[in-house]
Order: C-alpha cells, then structure tokens, then sequence
C-alpha cells in the first residue's frame, strides 16, 4: 500500500504563514500580523509530530492517524518489531525535538494557542501630514505598546507612548512594517524582531526535514 506523507505538507503551511506574516497589510489593523503569527507557531511546533506518524506509517508499526503516539510508544512497539530503522528513527527524532524545545519560539506556541496572543511592541513610523495636504519629508518613529485585546479607552495610562511623542501640529499618518514588530517581555526574545526569530526558526525545522529524508532515504511529500 503507497504511503501518503504529510510532513512536506505541514512545512508549506508554515511557510504560507510565515510569508502572510512578512507581508501583513497593517495600514488599519494590527489583527492581520497576530492570526498569521499564531498559525505561523502552530504549524511550525507541529512539523514533527506529523512527522512521526508518517514513518510510524512508514515501517508499517500499526498505528493509525486517530491513534495518540507517543514518542515512548513508537519506541516499545519499534523494539518489539525488532526495526533497527524505527528504533534508529525515533533515537533521531528526540534528539531534533530536544533541539526545538530549545527554540526561544517553543513557548510562544503554548502562550498563542491556550492563552490568546503574545505581548508585542511596534515600532510607528508617522509621516507628518499638514491640513493642505503637505507633508514634512521625514520620518519619525517611537515605540508604542499593543494591547490586545483592546480593553481600556484610548486616554487610559495604558495607551501613554514610550519615546519621543510626536510634535503637535500636522496630522501624523501610522504606517507600520511587519518587521518592526518586538517581543515586549525584558527578555531573550527582545533583541529581535519577530519575523527574524520566525524566519531562523524555519530554516532550523527545514534543516530537519531534508535530514530526515536523507538519513532514512524517503521523501516525506504526499505528491
């Protein structure tokens, strides 16, 4: 019977919301950036368990996709079956999930999908538009925190701007880059903006797929 493999696919829904996420229209709405991130996280920390049921499928161990395997359980029915290859594969794949528990983006999965979205800061960049239409020629940016969801009215202390306010006058217009967005926890994770954490992280779980077909000769595609 031909094996259909899901692993490829789950790694392209990544990458589809990984790419959302770069190109996330926040002219209007910062709503658009936090949906792709989530999925973005969820695809992403899944790669692996999907992986695993396909080489359960793979060398044919007996479990089905409605079945819940564990790694623990893969390995007991692997050594009953005396599969060298199984028994190889699933040594491998821990030592790989060991690799992205470590990821400083493992816990943002948990953060996004059970408690609703990760704090984040964004950089505002405001062209300064006067009432005739003329504007400034300048940028100016400051940092300004989202709160999500939206619970206080906008002259709470909670909306008050961290930086340079902008100088009264002309109209300041919000333009917002996808890539100016941050972590705001005084942590790890501030140093960079998201997309950049995103992006290492793809290529690390990429890295680990073309592995996997090369150590165990097989292309983890359904197509």
């Amino acid at each position: 019977m031909k094996v259909i493999f899901y692993t490829r696919k789950r790694l392209d829904e990544a990458r589809y919301f990984f790419e959302r996420l770069c190109s996330a229209n926040l002219a209007e709405d910062d709503d658009e950036f936090y949906f792709n991130l989530s999925a973005f996280l969820n695809a992403w920390r899944s790669i692996l368990d999907v992986m695993m049921y396909d080489f359960n499928d793979f060398f044919a161990l007996g479990f089905s996709r409605e079945d819940e395997i564990t790694e623990k359980e893969f390995g007991a029915v692997a050594n009953a079956l005396k599969n060298i290859q199984a028994t190889e594969f699933i040594e491998w794949w821990r030592k790989k999930q060991g690799l992205l528990r470590n990821n400083k983006l493992w816990s943002k999965r948990n953060v996004s999908f059970h408690r609703g979205y990760p704090p984040l800061s964004e950089k505002i960049y405001n062209i300064y538009v006067g009432n005739s239409g003329w504007t400034s020629g300048t940028l100016s940016s400051y940092w300004q925190p989202i709160i999500y969801p939206s619970l206080f009215l906008p002259d709470s202390p909670e909306y008050s701007t961290v930086g340079p306010m902008p100088p009264t006058g002309p109209i300041p217009v919000r333009t917002i880059n996808p890539h100016d967005f941050y972590f705001t926890e005084l942590s790890e994770l501030s140093d960079k903006p998201v997309i950049k954490y995103c992006d290492e992280a793809l290529k690390i779980i990429e890295g680990i797929v073309e592995e996997a077909e090369k150590k165990f000769s097989v292309k983890l595609a359904s197509f």
